[in-house]
């Protein structure tokens, strides 16, 4: 498996979610992009250093609750194969609850592409 395996995987899935979080987020009144989610793991660190991005370094004496510094008033300044982990992948009761009214066969293929894209950074971090 290889980083742009993954890459390709998480530009599989993002639009469904860009769809819901546009739904949902705008309207509510808890914010989830906080800076606890946007710290970049190991395993991201690898992903991106193999596609050669350069890691944005790290904002210190930030609290864990203040807003994430990708964020911006409109959403986030980095394409979600870009973002970390932690961040991509946490997703509200809202916005589950958004995505599960979806059409019975497109929320199943993003579960199985989500699957996909999870077996695919296993198999890429796996090899540390």
């Amino acid at each position: 498996m290889t980083a742009h395996e993954l890459k390709r995987e998480l530009e599989t899935i993002s639009p469904f979610i860009e769809k819901h979080t546009s739904i949902v987020c705008p309207s509510c009144e808890k914010v989830c992009c906080i800076n606890k989610h946007g710290y970049y793991d190991k395993e991201d660190m690898v992903f991106l250093s193999s596609l050669g991005i350069k890691i944005t370094p790290y904002i210190l004496n930030r609290k864990d609750t203040d807003t994430c510094r990708f964020s911006r008033g409109n959403g986030c300044l980095l394409n979600r194969w870009m973002r970390p982990f932690r961040c991509t992948w946490y997703f509200c009761e809202p916005l589950l609850e958004s995505m599960k009214r979806e059409h019975g066969k497109t929320y199943r293929d993003f579960v199985t592409a989500l699957q996909r894209m999870i077996a695919v950074r296993q198999a890429l971090t796996d090899r540390l």
